[in-house]
């Protein structure tokens, strides 16, 4: 029955006949409905002022003659998709047969393929069309299900534009993956600096552990370097770790850098190598799917480019994933057998496991190498200061015993008389001599006086006070007296200073 006016539609996703045939439908008792005709027109009729109404009117109109067939939710997220893309349906038709990687991601390719309507979503699509529909009233997502479902093998397309994109993503992560195992492997087997460290720590162990069971090993295993610095002292600040690194320090400061030798067990420390294994045999296995799936790309249109960009990726890819696996088998050999070598399980060991004790005791060891670095700085520089502390107060207790000494003077004035005797002479002078001079001629001075001598019985002269002689006849005796004794030192001291010779005058000097 068909109703006599356009109705308001009641949005359901209608499943397809031969679908229904196997469902709940198929068991629903058979019940005579009977309707209202006129009061259904009336309740969900649409009024005739309502189609004639503009604005927000207008768009609900619109809105409602719009047709979802598609599962709603993907429906909506394929045009949400399109939104963003800024594209519309025969833009994304051909950026997907190009497999144009500048206008799709990885990420929108892998939504397409998860919002592409089932089997029986297209079947609801071809037979809204094939009762003569308008397309332009279905939604956005179903035109661009409907645009795009006469591509042979859409879904194919999508999944190895997918696979194409994912291998170039990630064989640069995996490639250097394996190199650092490999290189991990190789170093370690050649170091002889680590060779020597672990020598030394055996011998280390051997002593601490003597009189135990633990005594006399011949070798241990990679894990027990880690326990280093877990080894206590009595000494609260001194580990077995940092005794160790003091001791290489001081006896063999030719293994310091024995770490750089094996630079490479940092970075393979991080790897698995069954992850590793895992993830080369998935991109084989997808690299086998796409080659299955190539001949269904028929081309169907001019600018169909699927088919010669995957026959050309395919060869690139399986050269390359022929040669992840070549170096990975031999990557995997070299380092079953460096841990078979330091005594490791080879069947059971794995890189994160062996390589990451080895990793975590090259972290601590040089940790320790920088903690012990910067404890002798302070120590020097404490001592320096200490040093020059004391190098003050040594300098401030001679300025308080000698000042003018201190000062870099000297107590006694040089008089005249003796520098122009030293400018004549061409001689340095004796201090001694002069001051004979000064200390005769004081001492002529004090003798005009007159000191009174002891009397008998005294233990001592009589110390009396004595006056200057008055007159001229006193002054003149006391002149006389000190010219005398002043002429005759003065005589001792010509005496003491060499005489230089003179210089004969030439012939007709005058």
């Amino acid at each position: 029955v068909v109703p006599q006016k356009k109705m308001r539609g009641f949005m359901w996703s209608k499943i397809p006949t031969r679908v229904a045939t196997k469902t709940v439908w198929m068991e629903t008792p058979e019940i005579e409905v009977k309707l209202n005709q006129g009061e259904l027109e009336d309740l969900f009729g649409r009024k005739e002022d309502e189609e004639k109404k503009t604005g927000a009117g207008d768009k609900e109109t619109e809105k409602a003659k719009i047709v979802t067939l598609s599962d709603p939710r993907k429906a909506q997220n394929m045009a949400i998709l399109m939104q963003g893309l800024k594209l519309t349906k025969g833009e994304l038709r051909r950026a997907i047969l190009s497999m144009n990687e500048s206008v799709l991601s990885l990420q929108n390719v892998t939504n397409i393929i998860s919002y592409l309507p089932g089997t029986e979503e297209m079947e609801m699509i071809q037979e809204y069309i094939k009762r003569g529909e308008d397309p332009e009233l279905m939604s956005p997502a179903d035109q661009f299900f409907w645009d795009t479902h006469t591509i042979p093998a859409l879904k194919q397309r999508l999944e190895c534009f997918a696979f194409k994109m994912q291998f170039h993503s990630r064989m640069p992560e995996l490639v250097p993956d394996v190199e650092a195992i490999d290189k991990a492997a190789t170093q370690l087997r050649a170091s002889k600096k680590f060779l020597s460290l672990l020598e030394i720590l055996l011998g280390l162990g051997n002593f601490i552990n003597g009189g135990t069971v633990r005594g006399k090993a011949d070798g241990f295993k990679m894990d027990a370097l880690a326990k280093l610095a877990e080894t206590k002292s009595n000494d609260p600040k001194v580990t077995l770790l940092s005794y160790l690194v003091s001791y290489i320090d001081a006896n063999y400061p030719d293994l310091a850098d024995w770490s750089a030798e094996v630079s490479a067990i940092g970075p393979a420390s991080k790897i698995s190598l069954s992850n590793l294994a895992s993830d080369s045999a998935l991109l084989k296995k997808a690299l086998t799917k796409a080659k299955e799936s190539i001949p269904l790309f028929e081309k169907t249109e001019y600018d169909d480019k699927c088919r010669d960009i995957m026959d050309q990726f395919i060869v690139d890819a399986e050269t390359a994933i022929n040669k992840l696996e070549a170096d990975l088998e031999s990557a995997t050999k070299k380092f079953t057998g460096v841990a078979g070598f330091f005594g490791e399980d080879e069947k059971s060991v794995q890189p994160e496991e062996f390589f990451g004790s080895l990793n975590k005791f090259i972290v601590l060891y040089n940790r320790m190498v920088d903690v012990l670095k910067e404890q002798r700085e302070a120590q020097k520089k404490a001592q320096e200061v200490a040093r020059k502390r004391a190098e003050a107060a040594k300098t401030g207790r001679t300025k308080k015993e000698n000042p003018a000494k201190a000062a870099g003077t000297s107590s006694r004035a040089v008089p005249a008389s003796r520098r122009a005797m030293s400018v004549r002479t061409g001689e340095t002078t004796n201090d001694s001599t002069v001051d004979d001079i000064f200390a005769k001629i004081q001492t002529v001075t004090k003798s005009t006086r007159t000191v009174a001598p002891a009397a008998d019985g005294d233990a001592e002269p009589k110390k009396q006070t004595t006056t200057r002689a008055r007159g001229p006849m006193a002054r003149e005796t006391s002149t006389k007296a000190a010219l005398s004794a002043a002429d005759d030192v003065l005589a001792r001291f010509s005496a003491s200073v060499p005489t230089r010779p003179r210089k004969k005058k030439a012939d007709g000097a005058t």
